[in-house]
């Protein structure tokens, strides 16, 4: 046994007042003999003798409460009564806050993590002095160990939530480990509380990262939910560009998706260049209404500005949009991207005759990002490398018989960096030619031998299209999002005849196929890298070419905008704008950023939101042709800048949608990772005390038993003072029952 106050046990000492009272005050009347009272004498001594059994026990039981009262006051408590006896004050206790961007959202005056923090200083408070403390949050990494009282203060005042924040299940994994090493923990209480909103993408993986043998024994976890039942938000999920690399005038496409949480959304959605030439530009604003849990498109087309006085080059723009009116979450009622302005790149078509690269030349300048030449292979001059040295890309438009002297110049130019576009003829095809040495070389497969469909049947559908390829990825997420024309069942591009491949080639691929059950392969592009180039093959003719005198070979042209949008999106994955522009990246993500060359003007500096002194310094290393951007941490737009504070490159960063869920997830669900977990509602007052563990030895709190006991004594006291000392019925007086007559007294 200890005792908290074990000074007031000094009280004890007013034990003996009621003796020194008795003392001092005790009468002794003088007594006096009286013989016709005599036969009454041996009845009064009887009584004497009960009366002072009966005094002595009435001071034995205040000198007892004296004593307990004292005692109570010392706050004793009785330790190692072993497991299970009471609360432990001594406690190892882990903390683990959930610090992901949902606990960023407005409870009334306060968001989730600050109620977080007032849990966890509650929850301390009851600790006794020599427990172990130890704080981990989700967006850290490391190691964790214990940490005296003012380092544990200091960490909970810095805890916010984080747009990068991660997973829980990590963050328990590594604070398991402080449980199991040997001798830090005995004889203390051992709990740990997960405060969290219980938000979906905060338990992700939880099974995978905690095996249940990684709980040791004895370990008591309680979950702290901070997150209202029903939580009410509408956000911006994602703000995509499209093409985000585009030339001075031309048009670009903003996709913005917008999600409503727990209740019906109506508001604006606005958006703005942020860095627009033309001063004064206000935002497009539109009305836009979603149903309860559901998500929509909002698409805004701009017209890109040209610089001031027509100046040419590559400069940044940087598209901001804003969701109204705000909410308790205004970190999610924000979009951002970034996107390339530059002149045209230049495409050299080489066809036998122009007639075959019309289509082409015509379908890459309406998209506005090209502008294309066409050229005879007739005259080797057209194909030479000084002729090719000032465009990117190149494209072969169905020449029947190409020279072996055509695909080496291919060769060469695909080896220092030049994308090629292989587009095969119709009917007329030399075999010979198409499957020489020098063109194996350079294509992705062999050719083989045409597939037909059947007269009055049905073209064979391209399948969906693959996320993993950069060719193709835009084509799954416009279809998946915006609805576009070619999408939709009765416009969907098809063949009704294309060439198929044989061999593979050494490094080559299909990117992208037909649904045709008779042939698995059915490629309707094919892929191929050599040296720093690449290669790309369509399986069709691209002139509008017909068969058999009038059927098409494809509808890619006719029914949908499909056609252009294909033309257009090649060249840019050949010519690198397709990769090279794509500068959205998550926060929790390292920006590294592609250097101009030649390089600009140093020290380079960097200019965006939560950026705080030397963060703005970027560093650059000898010979380097990119930087990393670790010092981001906040979504929002960013720019590069040179010396002179001119912008040489710039990016976005957005949160993750996955943050943006914010339904709770099932506490089955995360029983199957923590089967020892109790759920604590965090929004409603909770009694610190029963979220306190047993120790291993057993703690049990004497206080408010003695309290009890005290109370129980007093009104004991009260009786028998009341019974003893109650007064004398006259009618009994003389009857030998009670104090002496007055007779005797003298």
């Amino acid at each position: 046994m200890h005792f908290l106050h074990g000074y007031l046990l000094i009280g004890a000492v007013m034990a003996g007042m009621p003796v020194i009272l008795h003392l001092l005050m005790k009468q002794k009347p003088k007594i006096q003999s009286f013989p016709a009272l005599r036969f009454l004498q041996k009845r009064m001594q009887n009584s004497r003798r009960r009366l002072q059994i009966q005094n002595w026990l009435l001071l034995f039981l205040r000198i007892f409460l004296i004593l307990l009262l004292c005692l109570a006051l010392a706050w004793p408590q009785l330790t190692n009564l072993g497991e299970g006896w009471g609360i432990s004050r001594e406690v190892a206790a882990l903390f683990v806050v959930d610090t992901s961007a949902s606990m960023q959202v407005r409870i009334g005056e306060k968001n989730r993590i600050d109620i977080a923090k007032s849990v966890i200083g509650e929850v301390r408070a009851r600790f006794g002095s020599e427990s172990k403390l130890a704080l981990v949050d989700t967006d850290e990494g490391g190691e964790v160990t214990w940490l005296s009282l003012p380092l544990f203060e200091q960490k909970l005042s810095t805890l916010g939530g984080k747009a990068s924040g991660g997973p829980l299940g990590p963050a328990i994994a590594r604070g398991l480990e402080l449980f199991r090493k040997e001798g830090q923990v005995v004889g203390l209480g051992k709990a740990i509380y997960i405060i969290t909103d219980r938000a979906e993408r905060s338990w992700e993986g939880l099974e995978a990262s905690i095996p249940k043998e990684a709980i040791p024994q004895g370990v008591h976890i309680h979950l702290i939910d901070v997150g209202p039942e029903n939580p009410i938000d509408a956000a911006i999920d994602r703000v995509e560009i499209e093409p985000t690399t585009v030339s001075p005038g031309s048009r670009i496409s903003i996709r913005v998706e917008v999600h409503a949480t727990g209740e019906a959304f109506k508001g604006q959605l606005s958006c703005i260049l942020e860095n627009d030439p033309e001063p004064g530009v206000k935002p497009e604003i539109k009305s836009i209404e979603i149903p309860s849990n559901e998500r929509k498109v909002i698409v805004f087309d701009k017209t890109v500005p040209v610089r001031p006085g027509g100046t040419s080059g590559e400069f940044l723009g940087q598209i901001r949009v804003v969701l109204s009116p705000d909410d308790n979450w205004s970190s999610n009622n924000q979009g951002q991207a970034t996107f390339l302005v530059r002149e045209r790149r230049q495409v050299l078509a080489l066809a036998d005759r122009p007639e075959d690269a019309r289509i082409w030349k015509a379908a890459l300048e309406a998209m506005g990002t090209y502008s294309c030449d066409v050229r005879s292979l007739g005259d080797p001059v057209n194909w030479s490398v000084d002729t090719l040295l000032p465009y990117q890309v190149i494209c072969l438009m169905e020449p029947p018989s190409p020279s072996t002297a055509v695909w080496i110049g291919l060769l060469e130019a695909a080896k220092s960096g030049k994308g090629i576009v292989v587009v095969p003829p119709g009917d007329n095809y030399n075999k010979a030619a198409w499957e020489s040495a020098p063109a194996k070389a350079i294509l992705p497969a062999t050719m083989g031998s045409p597939i037909t469909v059947e007269v009055n049947k049905p073209g064979i559908p391209w399948a969906e299209f693959r996320g993993d390829s950069p060719l193709t990825a835009a084509f799954r997420t416009w279809s998946r999002s915006v609805d576009p024309d070619f999408s939709r069942p009765e416009l969907k591009p098809f063949a009704n005849r294309y060439w198929k491949t044989s061999t593979l080639e050494p490094g080559g691929s299909v990117v992208a196929r037909f649904l045709d059950g008779q042939d698995p392969q059915a490629p309707a592009l094919l892929e191929r890298t050599v040296g720093k180039g690449r290669i790309v093959l369509f399986s069709t003719p691209m002139s509008g070419k017909r068969f058999d005198g009038k059927r098409p070979w494809h509808n890619y042209w006719q029914d949908s905008s499909f056609g252009l949008i294909l033309a257009d999106r090649v060249c840019a994955y050949l010519g690198g704008d397709a990769t090279a522009a794509i500068t959205t990246f998550y926060a929790g993500q390292i920006p590294y950023i592609n250097l101009p060359n030649p390089l600009p003007k140093l020290p380079l500096s960097l200019a965006g939101p939560g950026l705080k002194g030397a963060e703005a310094n970027l560093s650059v290393p000898e010979g380097a042709t990119q930087i990393p951007c670790a010092q981001v941490r906040d979504p929002g737009n960013y720019r590069i800048l040179d010396k002179n504070q001119n912008p040489i490159a710039g990016f976005s960063v957005s949160m993750r949608p996955q943050e943006f869920q914010l339904a709770k997830v099932d506490l089955e669900i995360i029983k199957r990772g923590l089967p020892q977990a109790e759920l604590t509602n965090g929004l409603k007052p909770v009694d610190p005390d029963l979220l306190l563990p047993p120790g291993e030895g057993g703690t049990l709190d004497l206080l408010p038993w003695l309290m009890m006991f005290v109370l129980v004594l007093l009104l004991c006291e009260g009786l028998v003072a009341n019974r003893y000392h109650k007064k004398v019925d006259p009618n009994q007086e003389g009857a030998g029952v009670g104090p002496a007559p007055r007779s005797l007294t003298t």
